[in-house]
């Protein structure tokens, strides 16, 4: 969103601003959104290079990601607390637009990347290495 005629950006947190009556929450403007996905989908559809046209489909990928909420806040970037949502986004947004250039390696270029995108992400499943002496009843 701008104030004024500048738009306001962060590398970090920043707290809610006031604009126009209104207190906006300004995003994080870096690169965590944009790359964890890139190489995510570049690795998996074993991409030949990154061309500019893939890069511009996945800055609309990304755009698609916010919510009404966050765009009613005057958000730029979805909520960091949605990056593995935004990261699946932009890998699958990565492949489908190398298949559409036949820059895919790893899979044929009318292939559906949606399973072989679910079946390649890691999926972290954290289990007790011991019984927690507080919780009653056998660990889990």
């Amino acid at each position: 969103w701008l104030v004024g005629v500048r738009p306001v950006r962060s590398s970090t947190k920043s707290t809610k601003a006031p604009v126009d009556g209104k207190k906006l929450t300004p995003s994080q403007c870096n690169n965590m959104f944009i790359f964890p996905g890139l190489g995510h989908g570049a690795t998996i559809g074993g991409l030949k290079k990154i061309t500019d046209k893939c890069l511009y489909d996945i800055s609309l990928a990304l755009a698609e990601c916010l919510t009404d909420e966050e765009r009613a806040a005057g958000q730029v970037f979805p909520k960091v607390s949605r990056i593995r949502e935004v990261s699946d986004h932009i890998a699958l947004a990565t492949i489908k637009s190398a298949q559409l250039e036949e820059l895919t390696t790893k899979i044929n270029f009318t292939e559906d990347p949606t399973d072989l995108l679910k079946r390649k992400t890691y999926q972290p499943a954290y289990v007790p290495l011991a019984r927690d002496p507080y919780r009653s009843g056998p660990s889990r």
